[in-house]
């Protein structure tokens, strides 16, 4: 949760050769160095079964991403009134870009959202993906 809301890289290229290995794990041996119960586990626990690898770091990642959508999708839906700006453009590699912006007021404060999505199929995909977004913040 460090590394995502403070946007910091979760690992390198290559952490297992490395003497860096990575944020995420040296975030959680320290960790490990004042909590006696994720330090047992780190070096005690299973080697099969560290739940350290990048692909359970992907899927706390995607875990903690799909639980901003909800709290965004519920503040938006809370709020009743919201716009919706979506815009696509290529960029120098001449890839598509989207961007989606989510626009809502909670309580005589703005709440606004922005996300940029990179879409690695034609066009019409980005579409796609704007309008089903447009679709779980009405229907929510």
């Amino acid at each position: 949760m460090l590394c995502a809301t403070q946007e910091i890289a979760l690992r390198g290229h290559r952490e297992v050769a490395s003497k860096n290995k990575g944020n995420f794990l040296t975030i959680l041996g320290l960790v490990g160095k004042h909590d006696s119960i994720v330090a047992s586990r780190l070096s005690d626990g299973p080697r099969n079964a560290s739940y350290t690898s990048h692909s359970i770091q992907n899927e706390l990642l995607h875990l903690l991403a799909k639980n901003v959508q909800k709290v965004i999708c519920d503040q938006v839906k809370n709020a009743g009134y919201y716009s919706i700006i979506v815009d696509e453009c290529r960029d120098l590699a001449k890839r598509e870009q989207l961007s989606f912006c989510v626009r809502y007021v909670i309580v005589n404060t703005w709440g606004g959202v922005f996300y940029r999505i990179y879409p690695h199929e034609l066009p019409v995909e980005s579409l796609k993906i704007a309008h089903e977004a447009e679709g779980r913040v009405r229907y929510f």
